[in-house]
């Protein structure tokens, strides 16, 4: 099965998740495939640094087929042939080429691999046939385009750097693509596409936290890419490595994409300037909302949601209390209970008291 294939295969040493200076530009290509295959795939497991660079899974539960993506980046200029086929010297022997790398993966999974693409924001020189006009004007090339004198080297390229002696058999399958991802200009450029995605989420609401929301879903790949220690097993995979379908969306139910957290503060800064709570206290208890927004997005923060459980029993006990004030009774009296069950809590004052308000507006 390939999902006890991905485990079993152990993927090559990468320094990729070694390296603290690992490409942003991987990680919000792969936010970028993210949104796609959430709006157009019923399942899926993405996995990041693992194999290769990113690597698409038909399914989360009982994958049949797996998709490759090498990226590779240029701050000018273009891609070569000589530069996808050629190996470097390295301090053990030679690394393996771009293209030998990304087949790497068809051996790998032979009889599961779906497609091998190299994709890379710069464009590639290469010679195609006549009737698929110049390389360097297309978003994507299939290798089946291209000129068999250039293909023939590549083939050979393949075929040395693996010592096969049959023809490999990945032409159908592999890809060259252009990114519209720039590197300079990445963030600006992924708010746009955030903004298009979360619209198509829900089109009724125009109004968005992009930076909040980016940085949630940045976090979150760049905790999964840099990952470095062994899995075991498929469901290791999955947690560590991946993101599916389920836990995306997961994600995205953290986000406000309604604005109702904005719109229940406002709800409760009213009740609370009807009952005269002071204006610092407010201002503080409004700050901790903020901030409380950015944390619900943090879905490991583990810490925080098993004391947000503690808020909510109280809050369950105390449900049949009956209260006049908001704050001066039900949050003030929440706060000490939860204070006299967790005195060794690491959250701010006026955090627990903006929690309590939040899940007091929940029940």
């Amino acid at each position: 099965m390939l999902k006890d294939l991905v485990v079993q295969k152990k993927p090559r040493e990468s320094s990729g998740s070694r390296s603290a200076n690992r490409f942003d530009f991987q990680k919000d290509w792969a936010i970028l495939k993210l949104f796609e295959l959430h709006q157009y795939k019923d399942d899926y497991l993405l996995v990041l640094d693992y194999h290769d660079d990113v690597m698409v899974l038909d399914s989360e539960y009982s994958p049949q087929t797996a998709a490759f993506y090498q990226l590779k980046t240029k701050d000018n200029g273009i891609w070569k042939l000589n530069e996808i086929i050629n190996s470097k010297k390295g301090k053990k022997g030679p690394l393996p080429s771009i293209i030998g790398k990304l087949y790497g993966c068809k051996l790998t999974f032979p009889n599961h691999t779906l497609s091998l693409t190299l994709v890379s924001n710069a464009c590639f020189e290469i010679s195609l046939q006549s009737h698929a006009g110049n390389s360097t004007d297309k978003k994507s090339i299939c290798f089946t385009d291209i000129e068999q004198k250039d293909l023939g080297k590549i083939i050979t390229a393949i075929k040395t750097e693996h010592a096969l002696k049959d023809e490999p058999d990945f032409v159908e399958i592999t890809f060259l693509e252009v990114t519209d991802l720039n590197i300079k200009d990445r963030e600006t450029y992924m708010k746009g596409k955030l903004h298009e995605f979360l619209e198509s989420m829900n089109p009724k609401n125009g109004k968005f936290r992009l930076s909040l929301i980016y940085n949630a879903i940045f976090g979150e790949v760049k905790r999964k890419n840099d990952y470095e220690w062994s899995v075991s097993n498929f469901d290791e995979v999955k947690k560590y490595k991946g993101i599916s379908r389920s836990q995306f969306q997961d994600m995205l139910s953290h986000f406000d994409i309604d604005n109702e957290f904005e719109q229940t503060w406002e709800e409760i800064s009213k009740r609370l300037n009807v009952e005269r709570v002071d204006f610092k206290t407010i201002l503080k208890l409004k700050n901790a909302w903020k901030e409380l927004e950015v944390v619900l997005m943090d879905a490991v923060n583990e810490y925080f949601q098993s004391q947000q459980l503690v808020i909510k029993e109280i809050l369950n006990e105390k449900e049949q209390q009956p209260f006049s004030f908001l704050y001066q009774e039900l949050v003030k009296s929440v706060y000490v209970e939860y204070m006299q069950r967790e005195p060794k809590s690491i959250l701010d004052e006026h955090m627990i008291k903006a929690t309590i308000l939040m899940e007091y507006c929940r029940i």
